[in-house]
């Protein structure tokens, strides 16, 4: 059974696309923020003198949640796509959310993990 779901939200920049993270995804955005916890914190985060990190969190996880499908994507390309839409990040943001809510494995109480 696969713990990273295959399903998406859709987010329209220059065309409707889905934002999903993937396995790799998963993986390279827990190593870049030693934790995909702590990469939503920096989403989050709410201090003066911030908002340039928090929009390089934005485009980067954007750019994570999209390369599913254009494998081609660059991060630079991902920031102009956004560009046109920063009329409404907070619907960016919560985009990010809920793909991260679907790709996270849900773990059950009482559900015992064995590695074989």
């Amino acid at each position: 059974m696969n713990n990273v779901k295959d399903k998406g939200v859709q987010l329209v920049l220059d065309k409707p696309r889905t934002l999903r993270y993937d396995f790799n995804a998963m993986i390279d955005i827990d190593e870049k923020y030693d934790g995909v916890n702590n990469a939503i914190a920096e989403l989050n985060a709410d201090e003066p003198g911030r908002i340039v990190k928090t929009l390089k969190t934005i485009r980067y996880l954007v750019f994570k949640g999209l390369l599913h499908e254009d494998s081609e994507l660059t991060e630079e390309e991902v920031g102009r796509l956004l560009t046109y839409n920063m009329e409404a990040p907070a619907k960016i943001n919560n985009a990010i959310m809920q793909a991260f809510g679907i790709a996270l494995p849900e773990v059950e109480e009482g559900v015992e993990v064995k590695n074989e």
